[in-house]
């Protein structure tokens, strides 16, 4: 930068070591003008108030040109900067024919408008009935509500793309991941069925049951899931013969610690069947 009415500047600009801690210029009138920390650095812009126009040879001479010009050196890009709340949305384990709601928080860290010019979702099961086109300024926070609903079991994956004016971001996607299993309260016409557990609620330990038939013995497996669909512990996973039994949950996961208050899953995978029941740790 250059002064404007002669050859001794008394403004300068610098990146400081956090470590020297001391101005890097006084102006004629002894004065630093604005100091600026970030990251382990001062950034600084020094100008003198004894003379009222400055500039660098690009834009306006006043000092409110020149300090506007140099605002993103001090607080970074002023472009838009779109954040989510969450890099994925997993509904976990939910049930067939009922409606799952997650909350993404869509907020605005640059300086000027974020534009949002469309929000699209992929993948069967997920839905979005939010506004589609929206803005946001410095700070503000938007939240969609994204649904999941099926009823057919399996494992789900789509995707949530939102559209915007953010240069580095301007498809910003996020995962979308559910787990469908048959409704808790379904009563399957087969000979195969995973009978309730007892107690529910249950403090420490619960007894689950089921039946077997010949049909479907191979691969039988017993699984425990917190409500986030994560596997908590793998009770059973061997092959059994068609008949009755009763499996004891103690509340401790795989790695033998117990798990905390709330609401779990229990699973029974057996050949081409598959079932789900929720119970209730109460401590």
């Amino acid at each position: 930068m250059n002064y404007l009415y002669g050859s001794n500047a008394d403004f300068g600009i610098d990146i400081l070591d956090a470590n020297d801690g001391v101005p890097f210029m006084y102006s004629q009138d002894d004065a630093v003008r604005g100091v600026y920390y970030d990251s382990g650095n001062y950034r600084t812009i020094a100008a003198s108030s004894f003379f009222g126009a400055l500039a660098d040879g690009s834009a306006g001479n006043t000092k409110a040109d020149v300090m506007a010009q140099y605002l993103e050196f001090l607080v970074g890009d002023l472009s838009p900067n779109i954040v989510a709340s969450t890099d994925q949305i997993d509904f976990g384990i939910v049930t067939t024919n009922n409606l799952q709601i997650n909350n993404l928080e869509i907020t605005n860290l640059g300086y000027e408008t974020l534009q949002i010019s469309d929000v699209v979702i992929s993948g069967e099961g997920f839905n979005y009935n939010g506004v589609l086109q929206f803005d946001l300024e410095h700070l503000q926070i938007y939240v969609l509500e994204i649904e999941f609903e099926t009823a057919q079991m399996g494992q789900y994956s789509g995707e949530l793309t939102i559209l915007s004016n953010d240069p580095d971001t301007q498809e910003l996607v996020i995962p979308l991941n559910a787990e469908c299993l048959t409704s808790i309260d379904d009563d399957l016409a087969v000979a195969d069925q995973l009978l309730s557990n007892y107690p529910n609620p249950f403090n420490p330990s619960t007894t689950i049951s089921f039946t077997l038939s010949t049909d479907s013995t191979e691969n039988t497996e017993l699984v425990i899931y917190n409500i986030k669909g994560q596997i908590v512990k793998q009770l059973l996973r061997e092959h059994l013969a068609e008949g009755k039994y009763s499996v004891v949950w103690n509340g401790k996961d795989d790695r033998g610690k117990s798990v905390s208050s709330g609401i779990y899953y229990y699973r029974l995978s057996s050949g081409n069947f598959q079932q789900a029941r929720k119970m209730i740790l109460m401590k």
